[in-house]
């Protein structure tokens, strides 16, 4: 009967869970939408006109073999401010598709920095859109990292039942299996789709996925920067990638911290036989001038 009532409340709790995640993965979704919209409206028009005044500059400084200083500084600073290669090519950075992916650059904190906004209304929604994003991003990376350890749980727990007296198997050897098959799926894996999909080196690769899912987010390496690469499912699977990336990576820390908690008890520094003699002599002194009161 206990055992029919524990199983009863476990599913309550993972019923109750599975509500919280998918609430909290709608709301995102939705926040992230109406994001990607905002900033499409307040930066393409912008974007468009950067271009134009771009490719104005560019025939002018070519059609003309008498350009005076400030005209070559005024053609040099519209370089670099244009000067990605989506930016003075005809892909669109602030189209809907790159617009939603920013979106998630910003909520994440990975911040490429290949494409940002320019516009006085897009940098002040940006600051506003990142205060409330990124803790509901955090919110629901720690929902995903549990409900990602709950499965690792489980799986663990069948297979050392299995092999009750199997090292391979037992628990204490799960999060060395655990970190190995995080590398396998959000590190290795990607690394070769990237790698056929983006043309680079598995080692620039493997650098793109760390860098990406560390948050550090240097933007020399970002997917998707050709038209052909910008579609709305190439996007999509990229962003799946990077949450649940995101979230393994709070499942690691979290496993660590647990192992971490159960060595720290065992790790306390034994004392030399010379101290605890010391401790004894102060103990028996003690003990002597005790007495000695007690007698006066």
């Amino acid at each position: 009967m206990a055992e029919v009532t524990i199983a009863s409340k476990n599913i309550r709790i993972t019923w109750t869970r599975g509500k919280q995640l998918t609430l909290l993965s709608v709301v995102l979704v939705v926040y992230l939408l109406v994001g990607a919209v905002i900033f499409q409206s307040l930066e393409s028009q912008s974007e468009t006109d950067q271009k134009v005044t771009y490719k104005r500059l560019l025939r002018e400084f070519f059609n003309s073999s008498n350009l005076t200083m400030s005209q070559i500084e005024v053609f040099a600073d519209s370089v670099r401010r244009l000067s990605t290669t989506a930016s003075v090519s005809d892909v669109q950075n602030w189209d809907f598709p790159s617009s939603f992916f920013f979106t998630l650059t910003v909520v994440t904190t990975i911040g490429y920095g290949q494409i940002s906004p320019v516009t006085g209304g897009g940098q002040a929604f940006c600051c506003v859109y990142a205060l409330l994003g990124i803790p509901l991003t955090g919110l629901l990376l720690v929902r995903l990292s549990s409900a990602q350890k709950d499965v690792f749980n489980a799986l663990r727990d069948r297979i050392t039942h299995r092999f009750p007296n199997n090292y391979i198997f037992s628990k204490a050897s799960a999060p060395v299996y655990m970190a190995t098959i995080g590398v396998l799926l959000f590190i290795l894996i990607p690394a070769v789709l990237l790698h056929r999909s983006e043309n680079w080196t598995i080692l620039e690769s493997m650098y793109y996925a760390f860098i990406t899912l560390s948050t550090i987010g240097f933007g020399d390496y970002v997917p998707g920067q050709t038209a052909a690469q910008y579609g709305g499912r190439y996007r999509l699977l990229l962003m799946l990638w990077i949450f649940l990336g995101l979230a393994f990576l709070g499942l690691i820390l979290d496993i660590l911290n647990d192992v971490l908690s159960k060595t720290a008890p065992e790790m306390k520094p034994a004392r030399a036989p010379a101290e605890r003699q010391d401790d004894k002599s102060t103990v028996g002194s003690q003990d002597v001038d005790d007495a000695t009161e007690l007698d006066t």
